[in-house]
């Protein structure tokens, strides 16, 4: 099986979503902290992604129109990988599954912390 980084798989970003109007009866998840969400009226993320975690632990979320933090990077397939069968779902089951390694990449010992760095040179196998 073929080891790729994410970063050759994945774009990554952090979402700054300060505009974001809180309501009770909204249908839409905000992700908070650590897979706390609020409900909120508009999504920033329509097309299904990873929520990666990247403050105090390893956390990983395959969704689709979600609005999130800071704390979270968002990763979405590059479009070119059709032809290799790489699909978001495969890469979300391997950090899944690998989540224990994932954590080992936060530095940090009152705060941890994930780096975009670290996150887009960490191996997947699909």
């Amino acid at each position: 099986m073929p080891i790729y980084k994410i970063k050759d798989l994945c774009t990554i970003v952090q979402i700054k979503s300060k505009d974001v109007l809180f309501n009770q009866e909204g249908k839409i998840k905000y992700y908070t902290h650590l897979n706390n969400f609020k409900f909120c009226e508009t999504p920033i993320i329509n097309s299904i992604s990873i929520i990666v975690s990247n403050t105090t632990s390893a956390l990983v979320i395959l969704d689709s129109n979600y609005a999130c933090s800071d704390k979270y990077y968002v990763l979405t397939l590059k479009s070119d990988l059709i032809d290799i069968n790489v699909t978001i779902e495969k890469i979300y089951e391997y950090l899944f599954n690998n989540i224990n390694i994932l954590d080992m990449q936060f530095t940090g010992q009152a705060l941890r912390r994930l780096y975009k760095a670290e996150l887009e040179n960490f191996e997947v196998v699909i």
